[in-house]
């Protein structure tokens, strides 16, 4: 068990339509996340008709002891019919340890596209 997986950590999905509209959904592990521990992020679609782009927003620091960071992503139906299964994985530091992304200090955010234009 990491005793601190982030200090501050969240993980977004942002679903960008078409049109100018967004929709962000954002969900907090509130600086705790057991290895073993699944974490489910829900994300619902509204309007199925027009593609979507998935992209994962991750904010780590130096709490974080690795340089890379590995999702198991599961799409399903609204009915929980399987669709697809995906593992990603996403490097979050530079091989000297330098961390990959923007922002001040110690604490980074890099987005990680997942999907793009996606029904």
């Amino acid at each position: 068990m990491v005793k601190k997986f982030f200090s501050i950590i969240v993980l977004s999905a942002l679903i960008g339509c078409q049109n100018s509209s967004e929709q962000v959904f954002i969900n907090s592990i509130n600086g705790q996340w057991d290895l073993k521990k699944i974490i489910n992020f829900p994300i619902e679609v509204k309007d199925a008709q027009n593609p979507k782009n998935i992209i994962f927003v991750v904010r780590n620091n130096n709490d974080y002891p690795y340089s890379t960071i590995r999702f198991i992503v599961k799409l399903s139906t609204e009915e929980g019919d399987f669709k697809k299964i995906d593992t990603v994985n996403y490097i979050l530091a530079q091989p000297n340890g330098k961390w990959i992304g923007s922002g001040f200090g110690e604490t980074k955010e890099t987005l990680f596209q997942y999907k793009l234009n996606y029904n």
